[in-house]
């Protein structure tokens, strides 16, 4: 919270930018001195009204530095605001939303100006609403805002996935489910963007988590839940987008960040073109990463299937890789998640760790699927390509080896590349490796 101009906050310090909050939020209503002081301390101090007169005397310094000298007015133990609502984010955040609630989702021209103008709102909500303010009617006015941002946020999930943009949304829907899982409306949106990305089961087990969720409290499923799930079971057509929109040029445009050692970026960028089988991939080495922007020829499922074991087979350092559908940071985001390096420390005799991005995990190959573990600080699943199933954190392996007595005996760790049934062919490590150092 602060005063902006052009830009560049100008102030004021903390306790007087929680009074400005307090007031902004009242909307030009007079706020009595009781309620303010409530809003700056939980226990207000015998000297809270010198205390408030200071923290107005900054703020109204403030306000006249940006042109606004007699925006804070006080009077009979009254203190108000009085500031155009367009300077206010809180305030254009409402009307935007405002604006594409009101717009005619029935139509094309509706949903994309639903669309331009809620991501106008989010735009304007980013990070912790009322951060710093550390008092419990702050605390309660900071959950009804998260609340009318999860509202626009669900909305905006909503008209996305009508103008057919699914795949984008399949990390907000899944990251709103995980933290609302008894949400009806989370839910019911959640399963059926999966869906449209080829996932329904997935969208399956979402519901049944959602069923689990809501039993706990002795209740029911909501009728909008049921349909939904046998709406999913039959295919039923009218999951379908308003708008079916064809793949862009771009769509199909991978990329591919890998983290190691930066003495061995020389070397990985070397394998590159053999691994995918293509010399014209644009290879950049990055701080901290090398980066790899794949053709749009190479397909997801080549990149997820051969092209990442034969790179496995390749290296002979570790390598954490993220791949996404043409976002650099997320690419890099997931290669340097804390799931990918955990995994990678417990694959014993494997150098590679390879996390994507959630809307990827429908083009994996479905045999290989049982290898990917999910990730959740990233939204994404994990896989040590080598590994039929994903090999055990280490975290669970020093807990099940603290449950064990000690003992000499060997456990069998598939890494290896020839094929026994289904598996593959292992080395024989000592059981007390697991989680260790390689």
């Amino acid at each position: 919270m602060g005063i902006y101009v052009e830009g560049r906050r100008i102030g004021p310090a903390k306790k007087a930018s929680w009074l400005l909050g307090c007031l902004l939020l009242g909307d030009g209503r007079p706020a009595h001195l009781n309620k303010l002081y409530e809003w700056m301390w939980d226990d207000p101090p015998s000297s809270a009204e010198t205390e408030l007169a200071k923290q107005a005397t900054e703020l109204r310094n403030v306000l006249g530095q940006a042109g606004f000298p007699d925006a804070l007015r006080s009077k009979d133990g009254l203190r108000w605001l009085h500031v155009p609502n367009e300077l206010v984010d809180a305030h254009r955040f409402r009307a935007l939303v405002t604006k594409a609630q009101a717009a005619n989702r029935r139509s094309v021209a509706g949903l994309r100006e639903a669309s331009a103008a809620l991501k106008d709102a989010l735009d304007l909500a980013v990070g912790e609403p009322l951060a710093g303010v550390a008092t419990s009617r702050a605390g309660r006015e900071r959950a009804q805002l998260e609340g009318v941002r999860r509202e626009a946020q669900l909305l905006a999930a909503e008209v996305g996935v009508e103008l057919g943009h699914h795949r984008d949304q399949i990390e907000i829907v899944t990251r709103l489910h995980a933290v609302h899982p008894e949400d009806v409306a989370i839910t019911s949106l959640a399963a059926r963007t999966l869906y449209l990305c080829g996932r329904a089961p997935d969208a399956l087990d979402l519901i049944s988590r959602h069923k689990e969720a809501i039993r706990d409290f002795g209740l029911d499923a909501h009728k909008e839940i049921n349909e939904m799930e046998t709406r999913v079971l039959r295919h039923d057509p009218g999951l379908e987008p308003l708008v079916r929109r064809e793949p862009g040029p771009s769509e199909g445009r991978l990329v591919l960040a890998l983290r190691t050692e930066s003495r061995g970026f020389e070397s990985l960028k070397s394998m590159i073109p053999d691994a995918f089988g293509c010399d014209d991939i644009a290879v950049q080495v990055m701080p901290g990463h090398l980066l790899c922007d794949l053709p749009s020829g190479i397909s997801p499922r080549m990149v997820l299937g051969r092209g990442l074991s034969r790179l496995s087979d390749l290296v002979r350092q570790p390598v954490s890789a993220g791949v996404a559908m043409g976002d650099v940071e997320r690419a890099h985001d997931l290669a340097a998640s804390t799931s990918a390096l955990a995994r990678l420390r417990a694959a014993s005799g494997r150098y590679l760790v390879v996390a994507i991005s959630a809307e990827l995990y429908e083009y994996v190959d479905r045999l290989d699927r049982s290898a990917y573990c999910r990730a959740e600080d990233v939204n994404g699943w994990v896989r040590v390509p080598g590994y039929s199933v994903p090999p055990e954190s280490a975290s669970a392996a020093v807990e099940s080896q603290n449950d064990k007595p000690s003992q000499k005996s060997y456990s069998v760790v598939f890494n290896g590349t020839t094929s026994i049934g289904t598996q593959h062919n292992g080395d024989a490590t000592h059981h007390n490796h697991f989680g260790g150092a390689r």
